[in-house]
């Protein structure tokens, strides 16, 4: 089992209802592809450390995953490019015993 941290960003002039569409389709998309949500967190607005897409603030979220697909990063990673409410992501692979200490 490969475990990973899975933090977005999502521009701050979302309103409310498409925020929670596309939080919901990021999640339809990560199940998907083979991983298992173990810890969702918000963590909230935040300053940007550089300008991206004309927005100098964004909304942090970082979610604790599960898989044992080898190609689910690959396969996720098409879908999300596309999402329009996105400003970046990035996967990062943990061990195990490091995911239960942060989660």
């Amino acid at each position: 089992m490969k475990h990973y941290e899975f933090m977005f960003i999502l521009r701050t002039d979302l309103d409310e209802e498409t925020k929670t569409a596309t939080l919901a389709r990021i999640k339809e998309v990560i199940e998907k592809n083979g991983f298992s949500v173990l810890k969702e967190e918000n963590r909230g607005v935040q300053k940007l450390a550089y300008e991206i897409n004309k927005q100098v603030s964004g909304n942090y979220f970082l979610y604790y995953l599960d898989t044992e697909s080898t190609t689910a990063i690959k396969t996720a990673s098409v879908t999300l490019n596309i999402l329009p409410g996105m400003l970046r992501y990035i996967f990062i692979k943990k061990e195990k015993h490091e995911i239960e200490k942060e989660a």
